[in-house]
């Protein structure tokens, strides 16, 4: 059985940077940059992933010359529910430096205190598994800057990457899942098309590079493997909660958007159309065509997926302060 939905895109929140004017400085070998880092509690109404809760967040700082020569980086650790740190780094007088700020869940990305294993120019995302909430991650990049004084720096780290979220209605999973019914198994498989795997950390752009020829190639389609639906430490299915309906996610996903393929002006900047499905055993596929997403968005695909009636209700949210919602009925739109 197939159907065809439409999709939530929510703006996410982002990491923010803090600073503010320094007066009185004296000519030196070498300057101060102060940097308050102010990470705010990432909450939203209607998320259970992505929350900035899950576990330490691991900010590292690399300072670079004008040519992309790594000259040093920090490392910060953010403890669980710890959103604020100031940092202080010193650079030589009349010297030319940029700068890459990654801000990760442990070490999902590599080591940072290890330039061998985490080198700072380019990051690869990881599309073996599914629902895996360390693969959320914040960045920034400061660019080519001279140092004459003592002075403090703002920047903003915002996610690279869309979250998608397939969620069914509460109670959908155990009335499918739980006596066997349909013959249907916990576990999905994702397929989105015209992603990217490769973000370059100094220009920003994402495009994919093919694992075994490492050659580039616009619009590749990549399959998530079969994944269990995902569980907390009680056993209970994260949900997430739209117009007072609550809907338990069964596929999360941190999908890089292929920049080359987005739209490149006005309020649609950024954003990518692209195809996705959802395989629940060989019973199941969820089809979704030219659905949207964007950097720092969601993108919520939400119904009765399991077992579903024929109609089912489409909520888009470009953002968290407004909402359209719509009906869609499979049997006449087919």
């Amino acid at each position: 059985m197939k159907k065809l939905f439409s999709i939530v895109a929510i703006l996410m929140i982002s990491l923010s940077v803090f600073s503010c004017a320094k007066e009185g400085f004296e000519k030196g070998e070498e300057a101060t940059m102060n940097l308050l880092v102010q990470i705010p509690e990432i909450k939203a109404q209607t998320k259970a992933y992505g929350d900035g809760m899950y576990d330490d967040i691991n900010l590292v700082i690399g300072v670079f010359d004008e040519n992309r020569v790594e000259k040093f980086r920090r490392n910060i650790t953010l403890e669980k529910g710890t959103f604020e740190q100031t940092v202080s780094i010193r650079f030589l007088m009349g010297k030319k430096y940029q700068m890459v700020l990654w801000a990760q869940y442990g070490n999902a990305y590599g080591d940072p205190n290890d330039p061998v294993e985490m080198p700072l120019d380019t990051i690869t995302v990881d599309y073996t598994a599914s629902n895996r909430e360390n693969l959320d991650a914040f960045y920034a990049y400061v660019p080519v800057f001279e140092v004459k004084q003592d002075f403090e720096k703002t920047v903003t780290l915002k996610r690279p990457f869309a979250q998608l979220n397939f969620a069914t209605k509460q109670g959908d999973v155990d009335a499918s899942i739980a006596d066997n019914y349909l013959g249907l198994p916990a576990k999905a498989t994702v397929t989105v098309s015209s992603v990217a795997n490769t973000l370059d950390l100094f220009t920003g752009a994402a495009s994919y590079i093919d694992p075994e020829t490492k050659a580039e190639t616009p619009g590749a389609k990549v399959v998530i493997p079969e994944t269990a639906f995902p569980k907390d430490a009680e056993g209970k299915y994260p949900t997430i909660t739209i117009e007072n309906e609550t809907y338990e996610v069964i596929s999360m996903n941190y999908i890089l958007v292929a920049d080359a393929l987005a739209e490149k002006e006005g309020e649609n900047a950024g954003k990518i159309t692209v195809d996705l499905t959802l395989n629940v055993g060989n019973e199941l596929e969820i089809y979704v065509p030219t659905a949207h997403m964007k950097r720092n968005w969601k993108t919520n695909v939400i119904g009765q997926l399991l077992t579903g009636e024929g109609t089912f209700k489409v909520a888009i949210t470009p953002g968290f302060d407004n909402t359209e919602n719509t009906t869609w009925n499979e049997l006449t739109n087919n």
